[in-house]
């Protein structure tokens, strides 16, 4: 918990203690099932606390605090767990095609560290669509480490409500980011960092130009 802490209170990020004790409880649990499974690899606390939990939550900035949100390929629940602890009132689709992820996935729910209303779809994007319905607007689109920059703003377009914003994220800094970024969007606001020992990374919220 106090390494935690220490991180936090590092990069700038203030979230309430429960809030706090939730994401402690989530790193315990990324390492203990990650041990058996593979989920993220071989990494020490250290090392999750600052590749995987803090660097989730620079995107915190930038989300509503509440409304309607859809990540699309969610993994390990990174970012998508730590942002919904610091925004418990956002309703979350996580669409996930692998069964480990998604049993990962539901755990976190059954242990409070994702709404109860959350969806959890172990489908890929277009199957989830078809079963869902194109109809479906969200107020944040998201998705990290599945599609190239350029084509998740494709892919996530049109499930955007027109106030609607999409997060970017982007391996440098904010002018590297910045070429990234195709014509129809609007940077609405953006977070860069550097964990340690990698290079810059930066989150853009970006909006549609013609707002339609």
């Amino acid at each position: 918990m106090e390494l935690l802490r220490e991180h936090l209170d590092r990069e700038g990020i203030a979230l309430r203690e429960e809030a706090v004790q939730q994401l402690a409880h989530f790193a315990t649990l990324l390492i203990e099932v990650g041990e058996h499974t593979n989920l993220i690899g071989t990494l020490d606390e250290e090392r999750v606390m600052d590749e995987l939990i803090v660097d989730s939550l620079q995107a915190v900035p930038l989300l509503p605090t509440q409304g309607d949100l859809l990540d699309v390929g969610s993994g390990a629940g990174l970012p998508a767990v730590p942002l919904l602890i610091a925004h418990p009132a956002l309703h979350a689709v996580l669409v996930e095609p692998r069964k480990k992820r998604t049993a990962f996935l539901r755990l976190c729910r059954r242990e409070g560290l994702l709404p109860a209303t959350a969806e959890i779809a172990e489908l890929p994007l277009e199957a989830w669509a078809q079963s869902a319905g194109r109809e479906r607007r969200f107020d944040v689109v998201m998705s990290r480490a599945v599609y190239r920059p350029e084509a998740w703003q494709e892919v996530g377009r049109p499930w955007l409500a027109p106030e609607g914003r999409l997060l970017l994220f982007v391996q440098g800094d904010i002018d590297e980011a910045r070429r990234h970024v195709g014509p129809c969007w609007v940077i609405q606001a953006y977070r860069s960092w550097t964990p340690r020992n990698h290079r810059p990374r930066t989150v853009l919220s970006l909006g549609r130009e013609d707002r339609g």
